[in-house]
């Protein structure tokens, strides 16, 4: 009798052991761990405002047919006092957030569905977000920290640009072709970032 029992446990813990999950997040196409903590520049862009987690963040099914998800979001923080939308799945459809908010997102098999949720900050500081994801009693979540210290990271603000041209808002150039990184080293004030070798529609404005 020992020897059944101690039988049907191996076969229960191998059962359970071969019950994979059936979505995760993903950032830059890798597996997010559960519970972990993503950090994501806040950066205020007076034209587009800024997408703090870009389409590099995703939810995938991972299983063979369509699920609907249960997914909410709760503010832990906001010392920026930014003010939050969240897109997700059609980009069309975005809603802002209060403290917390939920609602449900369905997904098409093993598609990585971008979750883009995007701060307006006040002022310097952070916030911190739980995004929780839940479908048949299964649930993922992970703490999305967004962070505004008074500068700004180019990337952000001109896609891959290696070197910029900068003019303040009266028109003057004050950086010519440099790294994009020198940007971080202006003084606080509003200017126009232009990718060199690019069109004048590529410029963005940014509040520094």
């Amino acid at each position: 009798m020992k020897r059944l029992v101690m039988s049907l446990v191996a076969v229960l813990a191998a059962f359970a052991g071969s019950q994979a999950q059936s979505f995760e997040f993903r950032l830059k196409g890798e597996p997010v761990q559960d519970g972990a903590t993503l950090e994501f520049d806040a950066i205020y862009d007076i034209f587009n405002k800024i997408t703090c987690t870009p389409q590099q963040f995703t939810l995938v099914n991972l299983t063979d047919a369509p699920v609907t998800y249960s997914i909410s979001l709760d503010v832990l923080d906001n010392s920026m006092e930014a003010t939050t939308q969240m897109c997700s799945g059609d980009q069309n459809q975005c809603v802002t957030v209060v403290g917390r908010w939920s609602g449900y997102i369905t997904l098409s098999p093993d598609t990585p569905t971008p979750i883009q949720y995007d701060a307006y900050p006040q002022k310097e500081g952070t916030m911190t977000t739980l995004l929780t994801v839940s479908s048949a009693g299964e649930t993922h979540a992970v703490n999305l920290l967004f962070r505004n210290n008074g500068t700004t990271a180019i990337s952000s603000v001109s896609g891959d640009a290696s070197a910029v041209d900068v003019y303040d808002m009266a028109g003057r150039q004050v950086l010519s072709a440099c790294p994009a990184a020198e940007v971080q080293s202006l003084a606080r004030g509003v200017y126009v970032v232009r990718p060199v070798g690019r069109a004048a529609a590529a410029s963005k404005v940014i509040v520094k």
